[in-house]
This record gives structure tokens, C-alpha cells and sequence, in this order.
């Protein structure tokens, strides 16, 4: 039996030892009825039956986050990160196909004496370089130095700039008659307007120095339209 069942059978018991001599019939009184003594007993003993007060509902208690040095990620300094040099692809829109003579600038001829003793050449200098780019249809001057290498001068009207072969660039005429004289030894510039081709590419245009029908000089030029 538990200790509150043995109050409870206590405290009935006091109830009841308490209510019996109430409940005799005292004299000249008629006699009791037994359920309303019971039912008596039954609610003085609930009424003294204590009230329990419900105990609180525990609350859980909060957990306290505690963060350690080594729950957050080593980071790596900037100044220590190598940076990736991007890669890129270059493809050639134009390939030429050039000789290691032709692509010397000026030209093969360049510094070499040409001709016979009586008449020859040297060729110094050009402008423009060769390979130059120029747009399609572009209106350029090209000018050659060159050198009275042979031992007879050259007078105005003696000789004949003229196009020997390659690409047609002249813009007036394929040929020329010299506009300036060049003594033995001297130099001199001999020019020619030309006009770049309509389609892209790379073009090599030939010219020469003639004696009458002796040709004993010869320059050429290249250029690439873009």
C-alpha cells in the first residue's frame, strides 16, 4: 500500500469516527437513512483529500553554441595565390608564302651591285618596307634609291623605269622614261605611283632599269592587303 493510500484509509477512518455520533439518532428523532451517512462520509473524506498543483513542465534548457579556433577555415593570403595566365588561341587569317630572300626588306636586290662596268646599279633603300599592309584599292607612292654604280652617267630621259613581271600595281603605266640624271658614283630616287589589289592577300610587283633594250637594274616590292 502506498503513503497516499494510507492517508486516505486515515483520514476515512477519522471522518468516520467523527460523523457516527452525529449521525445517532438523537432522541425523539425518527431513524436515519444509511446511504445519505455513507455518501456524508464519502464527501467529507473527498473534501479533505488535498489538491495536488500540477508541477511546471520543465522547459529544455538552451544549448550555448561555443565556437573553437579551428571550426573556421584556414584562408589563404592573396599576395600568396599565383595567378593562371589565361591561354588564348591566335589563328592566322593570312599565310604567306615568302622566300628569306624575298622577305628582306627593300627586296633581294638590296645592296647589290648589278649590270656591267659601263652600266650598273646598287639599290640602297625603298619606302615602304616591304610587306607592308595597305587596305584594297590604297593609292601609294614606292620609292627606290639607287646607285650609279658603272662608269657612264645617266641623263635625264636615258633610261626607262619599266614593270617586268608580278603583280600589276602600277596605277598610270607599266613603264617610264627617268625624270632626273645620275651622274657616275651618285644616287638618285626613282618612284612609282601603284594602287594595292582589290582582294586580300599578300603580292610581289618586279621593276627594272632599261638602256635602251637593255635591262641592267633590277628592284622589286611586296605588300599585304588586308
Amino acid at each position: 500500500m502506498s503513503t497516499i493510500q494510507k492517508r486516505l484509509l486515515l483520514h476515512m477512518l477519522m471522518i468516520g469516527a467523527l460523523l457516527l455520533p452525529a449521525c445517532a439518532p438523537s432522541p425523539g428523532a425518527g431513524p436515519q437513512n444509511p446511504d445519505a451517512v455513507v455518501q456524508t462520509i464519502v464527501a467529507a473524506t473527498i473534501a479533505a483529500i488535498p489538491s495536488r498543483t500540477p508541477l511546471p513542465t520543465a522547459q529544455p534548457t538552451p544549448t550555448r553554441l561555443r565556437l573553437r579556433a579551428t571550426d573556421f577555415p584556414t584562408l589563404t593570403p592573396v599576395s600568396s595565390i599565383t595567378p593562371i595566365p589565361p591561354t588564348f588561341t591566335i589563328t592566322p587569317s593570312l599565310t604567306l608564302t615568302a622566300s628569306p630572300t624575298d622577305m628582306t626588306l627593300g627586296g633581294a636586290e638590296v645592296g647589290k651591285v648589278q649590270g656591267n662596268n659601263n652600266y650598273s646599279c646598287q639599290v640602297l633603300a625603298q619606302k615602304p618596307d616591304d610587306w607592308t599592309n595597305f587596305k584594297p584599292g590604297y593609292e601609294f607612292l614606292v620609292v627606290w634609291t639607287i646607285k650609279n654604280a658603272g662608269a657612264k652617267d645617266w641623263p635625264v630621259g636615258s633610261l626607262d623605269i619599266i614593270h617586268v613581271e608580278g603583280e600589276k600595281m602600277f596605277l598610270n603605266a607599266s613603264h617610264k622614261e627617268s625624270e632626273i640624271a645620275v651622274t657616275s658614283g651618285d644616287y638618285a630616287d626613282f618612284s612609282v605611283w601603284m594602287k594595292a589589289p582589290s582582294k586580300a592577300g599578300a603580292y610581289i610587283t618586279r621593276w627594272a632599269l632599261r638602256r635602251k633594250d637593255t635591262i641592267f637594274c633590277h628592284f622589286a616590292f611586296q605588300i599585304i592587303v588586308r
